[in-house]
């Protein structure tokens, strides 16, 4: 039995047409002539979507509807005289000029085929000079291959495909390289989270239970402050030196509390810290290696500029969220589980009045929130590509002034750097929109708090006098704005955070599409190891491309006597020797 063969993949400019225009190509093209380009366009003319079909045989160019019916325009490729595209606005147009004088073919394309039709020019030129077309096997991808929405980068990562859950776990898992210490820092953080309730709580019987009892006694004796009948007792003046006491005690449990407190955030400090910073030292570690290890066709199909930005810009962006970030989400979700837990214990209604601004808050978060991260994901790609043109520029800055061109490469500048401006301000106008909101929603439950709290002290005042329990007092009251404002810090902390989330998980996207890009294949049984090298290297026929079906050097014979030195020469003008 043998084993299937699996199919090759499909060539990108070797498209499968429709039956019927396969049909119209048919009666155009002989049974010996080879197709070397089949691709389809998607635009019928300026304005106008529709699919048009273009054919490039050995022997001829051939512009093919896409309806079926035979309006083929064919161009003999020996009456080729040049073959170009022209960018327009939100598309171009393919231009093939004719040496007999007639008028030029061509077909328009909207911008996400534009690579496609460049390398199709480029080919038509090389065949009508008798070359070869010398067609990349592969095309760089500018739209996602899930959704389909345009990447932010050429064969890039799809902000919108990457869960952000996945990368948070990716992030971790660098963290998770010294569990004792992540550990040790989340008991730290549990520790300093309840230093700062017992400040609210030690207020509440300050309040309740020694200042409370003079209040009421110096009210019973007037204004005046004459002495008050106590011949039964019942408004005799507390025991000032118990009432001290006790005054003492809460203090000093207040004080040890925030002395506690203090140490803990200097050892979480410490320990967020040096576990940020070795983590990120791991990963930068991983993302250099990746980059020495990855196939030369990567290097080859990337800007400089854009891989220096992943290991500058967004390792420190991620850097700061795993170090500062990362840690205040933590201590500050324990900090919004104790104060409505404190909130609850105390006064169930008074917590739901409290809670009533926050539903609204997340509504208004998630809608908003989406569009952030898109804003993210398209700020970090315009920085990427402003890095890059200043990598370049400068690294290329004989070039530039040899050939004159300072004015033209600061045209270029100044749109990248406008690009990059306007994203900024359009994600910051909406940052604004969204901080002024929330604040103002959040300003509704102080109000509420005084007017139903204070409800509830003047409708138990009777049961306060009496000593209940249970009744609402004057403490109670300052506990819970004591712990709203404790409450709305955290939440306005959230929603600022999230920006900067957005940010790190861009920056930490694109490092992970690095690291996880396959290295050179080293276990291919086909790889031949190279022996020691000694004396002369002869090449003779040697073709050699990044990308297979595009060859750099082509038939190349060559002998390098030991000592000599080569010197490779780009089309610019530059190389390495």
């Amino acid at each position: 039995m043998n084993a299937a063969v699996e199919p090759s993949p499909p060539h990108p400019f070797i498209e499968a047409p429709p039956e019927d225009v396969e049909r119209v190509i048919a009666g155009h093209v002989a049974a010996d002539e080879p197709v070397l380009i089949r691709v389809a366009t998607d635009m019928a003319d300026r304005s106008r979507f529709d699919e048009r079909w273009f054919v490039v045989t050995d022997r001829q160019v051939l512009f093919v509807a896409g309806n079926g019916v035979d309006q083929t325009t064919p161009v003999p490729l020996a009456e080729v005289r040049e073959a170009r595209v022209e960018a327009l606005v939100g598309g171009g147009r393919l231009e093939v000029d004719r040496q007999d004088g007639l008028e030029s073919s061509h077909l328009y394309y909207s911008s996400s085929l534009a690579q496609k039709f460049t390398e199709v020019a480029e080919a038509i030129q090389r065949l009508s000079h008798g070359d070869e077309a010398a067609l990349p096997s592969q095309l760089e991808r500018t739209r996602c291959e899930t959704c389909n929405r345009t990447l932010p980068e050429k064969d890039g990562i799809c902000p919108a495909c990457v869960k952000k859950l996945d990368t948070l776990r990716r992030l971790i898992s660098y963290m998770m390289i010294h569990r004792a210490k992540l550990a040790l820092l989340i008991v730290v953080m549990i520790g300093e989270v309840l230093s700062d309730l017992v400040l609210p709580y030690i207020t509440k019987h300050i309040i309740n239970d020694v200042l409370a009892d003079w209040d009421r006694y110096w009210d019973a004796a007037g204004a005046t402050g004459a002495a008050v009948d106590s011949s039964d007792g019942s408004d005799a003046p507390p025991d000032s030196e118990a009432s001290m006491s006790m005054l003492t005690t809460y203090v000093l449990i207040a004080l040890g509390a925030n002395l506690f407190g203090w140490g803990a955030w200097i050892l979480r400090r410490w320990l967020q810290s040096v576990i940020g910073l070795r983590a990120m030292e791991q990963m930068r570690v991983d993302l250099y290696r990746a980059m020495h290890y990855v196939p030369l066709r990567y290097h080859d199909k990337r800007k400089v500029g854009s891989l220096i930005s992943r290991m500058s810009n967004d390792s420190d962006l991620v850097e700061e969220y795993i170090i500062f970030d990362m840690p205040y989400v933590v201590i500050n979700a324990l900090t919004v589980i104790g104060i409505l837990s404190l909130m609850f214990y105390n006064s169930w209604q008074l917590a739901v009045l409290v809670l009533l601004p926050v539903p609204p808050i997340i509504l208004f978060s998630m809608v908003l929130w989406k569009r952030m991260g898109s804003y993210w994901q398209r700020w970090s790609a315009k920085w990427s590509r402003l890095s890059s043109h200043i990598n370049e520029s400068i690294r290329g800055i004989r070039v530039v002034k040899a050939f004159a061109q300072e004015r033209r490469e600061g045209k270029r500048f100044a749109r990248r750097n406008t690009d990059l401006r306007d994203i900024s301000v359009s994600s910051e106008r909406s940052w604004l929109v969204f901080f002024l909101v929330t604040n103002f929603i959040m300003s509704f439950g102080v109000f509420l708090v005084w007017y139903f709290g204070g409800s509830q002290i003047i409708h138990d005042s009777e049961l306060l006098g009496a000593g209940h329990e249970d009744a609402f007092g004057v403490g109670d009251l300052m506990l819970f704005i004591m712990l709203l404002w404790m409450l709305y810090q955290p939440l306005k902390w959230f929603g600022d955070f999230y920006g900067f989330m957005l940010r790190a998980y861009a920056g930490a996207e694109r490092i992970f599409e690095v690291i996880d890009t396959n290295t050179e294949p080293f276990d291919d049984p086909k790889a031949v190891p190279i022996p020691q090298v000694e004396g002369a290297v002869t090449f003779r026929n040697a073709s050699f491309g990044y990308d297979t079906g595009k060859p750099v050097l082509k038939d190349v014979d060559l002998v390098v006597k030991p000592g000599e030195m080569i010197g490779l020469v780009g089309k610019s003008g530059v190389g390495k020797t």
